[in-house]
């Protein structure tokens, strides 16, 4: 079989079937599978007594929670107002739901960890309205309240979602800047790796690639994506035992899910391939 068919499959299917989707432009996490402004954090996390996902329309909670705003304080406000500018990005209300999330990080100041979650929703509402270059903005501040709270996980977190914009928005060196940038001050952030390695692997910068793969195994070696893009690299790269080694270690992983099926059928047609000696 040519080898030409085999790799057009592997970059077809798996970790990013769609080259015009913006959510598969570079693959995601389990937890990271969309551009989603509602899904990261929780609800929960924030606004406890929003009951956004039961038989209460978004519109009602929508309206209880902007009341509720206006009678309570403190934390207890916050939650008001992250609940308000869920119930409107429910209804697709976009505009405003920025508006809404950019009050509540303003109504918890001296709490940067509350900040950095408002500010990534805030951000991603922004994506849904198409405002990307406040987007890019919200972004980059929504990073430096997170590692302003002493937590470079989600720090790297929202860089990673901000690259996935800018691919998405056809701007890819701004995505390679930002994946840099990140690089350097979130350096224990598997996915940010991950999706630096997918990224150079996408504009054939392979040895740079397997760099970063590498750094991102060394950090999560129980990821199964991490396995699909390494194995990815090295079929791209002729290094096809490699390329079997990172699909078999996959299939091996207890959380390998789905993944764990795509790797099967990555080694299904590795191993039709009339592979040289390496």
């Amino acid at each position: 079989m040519p080898i030409s068919f085999i790799l057009a499959m592997l970059l077809q299917v798996g970790p990013n079937p769609s080259p015009d989707s913006v959510a598969n432009t570079i693959p995601r996490s389990p937890r990271e599978e969309a551009i989603d402004p509602v899904r990261a954090p929780e609800p929960q996390a924030v606004a406890p007594a929003c009951p956004l996902g039961g038989e209460t329309e978004p519109s009602e909670v929508a309206r209880i929670a902007a009341r509720n705003a206006e009678l309570l304080d403190g934390r207890d406000r916050i939650g008001a107002l992250h609940c308000l500018a869920l119930a409107q990005g429910e209804q697709g209300l976009w505009d405003e739901a920025a508006a809404g999330f950019l009050i509540a990080r303003e109504a918890a100041v001296g709490m940067p960890d509350w900040q950095a979650r408002l500010g990534s929703q805030r951000a991603h509402a922004l994506v849904e309205a198409r405002r990307i270059t406040e987007a890019r903005t919200a972004f980059e501040l929504a990073i430096e309240d997170a590692l302003a709270a002493g937590d470079p996980v989600t720090a790297g977190q929202i860089a990673a979602d901000q690259a996935i914009v800018e691919v998405g928005a056809g701007d890819v060196p701004s995505a390679s800047r930002t994946l840099e940038a990140a690089r350097e001050r979130t350096p224990q952030s598997a996915q940010v790796w991950l999706l630096s390695a997918t990224l150079a692997r996408r504009q054939g910068a392979l040895e740079q690639a397997q760099g970063f793969v590498e750094r991102a195994a060394d950090i999560d070696a129980f990821d199964p994506e991490i396995g699909l893009e390494a194995g990815v690299i090295a079929v791209l790269s002729g290094r096809y035992s490699a390329a079997k080694a990172s699909f078999e270690s996959v299939i091996a992983l207890p959380n390998a899910g789905a993944h764990g099926e795509t790797a099967k059928g990555y080694l299904a047609q590795l191993e039709q391939l009339d592979q040289p000696t390496e």
